[in-house]
């Protein structure tokens, strides 16, 4: 049980160690990652809107941005605004004011964290061309991030279980491995002193256990002898006191 103790301690001070590992470092790692792809994806899309807003064709701009919604699940919504004015956008009604009031740099790709009820995204403001062009706004949801996160730490947690229900059955095994030849000894033991018993136990083991149990039963052979021995003795001198009382 102490060896369980000793495993249990160590299995927990990794996962404590592998939690904050990726509570500090790899959080952040896949958060870069996922901020530079959506970046660049944001971009590319900046760019090939560019050409129907030349042509003022925004029925094909908010068809062409509701295809990519759909096969790109973790984009939330998407929508141009010019001159705190919204050319087109893919919201059921109108476009959130929460949305439109986020400050953004003109010429730059901003991104601000933005939360809409339960849900947070990542807003991601590129200028399409030059800012007097307008800007594009995109929404990210950070599902996909946060539920990576969590497969991680359940399968750290998983293990981490795992490993500690294997340290249980391994300690149980070797402590009742342990143990039994030494209750069989102690048992035998307490035989000898209360019944005057010997009866050998088995040593069917080459560990330090065994080779006890071996010379425990060495030790009953020499003490049966030795007691026949007195108990021939005692024989002897009864029938030497018998005789001598007859002669006297």
């Amino acid at each position: 049980y102490k060896l369980f103790l000793a495993i249990s301690f160590v299995v927990i001070l990794y996962a404590s160690v592998s939690v904050l590992f990726v509570e500090i470092y790899l959080k952040k790692i896949l958060h870069e990652e996922s901020f530079e792809d959506s970046r660049a994806f944001v971009a590319t899309i900046a760019e090939n809107v560019y050409h129907h807003l030349q042509s003022y064709d925004y029925s094909e701009i908010e068809t062409n941005f509701r295809n990519i919604m759909k096969t790109n699940t973790e984009i939330a919504y998407i929508f141009i605004q010019k001159d705190n004015n919204v050319l087109v956008h893919t919201f059921h009604d109108s476009v959130p004011e929460k949305l439109t009031a986020v400050p953004r740099k003109d010429n730059e790709i901003g991104f601000k964290t933005v939360t809409l009820g339960k849900n947070t995204y990542s807003d991601f403001s590129v200028p399409i061309h030059d800012s007097a062009t307008g800007t594009l706004r995109v929404g990210i949801s950070e599902r996909l991030e946060k539920e990576a996160i969590k497969k991680i730490m359940f399968s750290l947690f998983f293990f981490s279980f795992a490993v500690l229900a294997a340290a249980l059955g391994i300690s149980v095994l070797l402590a009742r491995k342990l143990t039994r030849p030494l209750t069989r000894l102690s048992a035998a033991a307490a035989d000898i002193a209360d019944k005057n018993l010997y009866q050998p136990i088995p040593a069917d083991s080459n560990d330090e256990i065994g080779q006890l149990s071996t010379v425990f039963n060495r030790m009953l052979k020499v003490s049966k002898d030795r007691e026949d021995e007195l108990k021939e003795i005692n024989e002897e001198l009864e029938t030497v006191n018998i005789t001598l009382h007859d002669y006297i």
